[in-house]
């Protein structure tokens, strides 16, 4: 199934719809790539070149257009803000593997009481279609479960 096809699909059978927005090039998405120093997977290009993000209808989901994409830093790695909800309350990241760029997991943070500093990715997928699904059938809830 390609991207087109599961929003299509989605926004006619799910509890949870989601909004496309307009996709970017393929030019510029390089140069985005450049910018954050990284080589996006090949279905995350079909997808934002399809759509530059997505809105949701539950929560202010968002998943964030890849030019106001930022990295950031935990104690496991480098890794690029993906998805939000209600202004930024909660974030989901995305985590690419260094040598295949084409395997890559989706996770969102939480925090021990006793260390704060230390946050624990918590993954909830690994292809932008289980993800988009998985916002489809089980709404924000679904993918921030902390």
């Amino acid at each position: 199934m390609n991207i087109s096809d599961l929003l299509n699909t989605i926004n006619s059978t799910a509890k949870f719809k989601v909004d496309k927005k307009k996709g970017i090039s393929i030019k510029e998405l390089h140069e985005i790539e450049k910018t954050l120093g990284i080589k996006l997977p090949d279905d995350l290009v079909e997808f934002y070149t399809f759509s530059n993000g997505l809105e949701g209808d539950d929560l202010i989901f968002n998943i964030i257009p890849i030019n106001e994409v930022e990295k950031d830093n935990d104690n496991v790695g480098e890794y690029l803000f993906f998805a939000e909800y209600l202004i930024y309350s909660e974030t989901c990241g995305l985590e690419i593997d260094l040598y295949d760029k084409n395997k890559y997991k989706f996770f969102y943070l939480t925090y021990e009481q006793e260390d704060y500093n230390k946050p624990q990715r918590n993954y909830i997928g690994d292809s932008i279609i289980d993800f988009i699904t998985l916002y489809s059938n089980e709404g924000t809830f679904g993918i921030f479960r902390g």
